[in-house]
């Protein structure tokens, strides 16, 4: 019996939701059924034609209020796109979003380092950006740009610095200047056992581990001495949040005092 091309598609998209096709040969091959059946969808020339918005998923709260009302609001004035906007809590919440999702319904998402960017890389889930329409890309320090780089000669994302990471401490309980001879430290100071956070997040605890271990954090040698510290931090930490609206919950009740953190949340605090 023939198989009609609707249900070669369906067939189709089930192998790739289950990994038996990467996203690439996907494309092709429904593009190519869908030209000889004469339909149309949003892959279709027709279809990038007449976009009307375009879906953004970010972080939520103060800092994406702010990329709503510097960025979203003006280019949506200047172009009549809408852009519809999504949040999440943890970057491994939109990585599984995007992995059971149809191509094409997630498109741009503030992701939060070089090391999420390689998954989406390796995944097949980014599309090459055309540098000649970000006139400040030229701004970036190339430091920022060089790791994407090497994952990617032509990039997939632009950088973007709109804070630091550090490490936020309740000033009614830790003087400036003890925070500032403790430094990394403070995160495993026993004298604030159960009033520490942190975020839980593997890299981030490798990284502080490798300061309180005087290691380079790009060169790290003795991993012994790393998985020592991260259990050292783990036995005294109140709560490992996930979520930025978590951190400035968990420092505005005070259930901690001290924790490694953002600087646009903690601005906000």
């Amino acid at each position: 019996m023939k198989m009609s091309n609707t249900t070669r598609l369906a067939r189709l998209h089930e192998r790739y939701l289950n990994g038996g096709v990467d996203r690439r040969i996907f494309l092709g091959l429904t593009a190519a059924a869908v030209t000889a059946a004469g339909m149309s969808t949003r892959w279709s020339g027709s279809a990038l034609a007449a976009v009307t918005e375009v879906r953004f998923d970010g972080w939520g709260g103060v800092v994406q209020e702010a990329i709503d009302k510097n960025a979203f609001q003006p280019y949506t004035k200047k172009t009549g796109i809408k852009v519809v906007q999504g949040t999440f809590g943890d970057e491994n919440e939109i990585l599984t979003k995007i992995k059971t999702a149809n191509p094409g319904d997630f498109q741009i998402v503030h992701s939060s380092g070089i090391e999420y960017y390689k998954r989406y890389v390796d995944a097949g889930w980014t599309t090459e950006i055309n540098e000649a329409n970000i006139p400040n890309l030229k701004l970036v320090m190339p430091a920022m740009l060089d790791p994407f780089r090497k994952v990617t000669p032509k990039l997939s994302s632009a950088p973007y610095d709109y804070g630091t990471t550090g490490i936020a401490y309740n000033t009614k309980v830790i003087s400036p200047e003890e925070a500032k001879e403790k430094g990394a430290k403070l995160l495993i100071d026993p004298k604030y056992k159960d009033k520490i956070g942190g975020y839980d997040d593997a890299i981030t605890r490798i990284w502080y581990a490798a300061l309180q271990t005087g290691q380079d954090t790009n060169n790290i040698k003795d991993m012994e001495a790393i998985w020592a510290k991260v259990r050292e931090n783990r036995d005294l930490v109140k709560k490992y949040w996930s979520s930025g609206a978590e951190l400035m919950d968990l420092l505005s009740k005070e259930e901690i005092v001290v924790t490694d953190a953002w600087s646009g949340r903690i601005a906000a605090l």
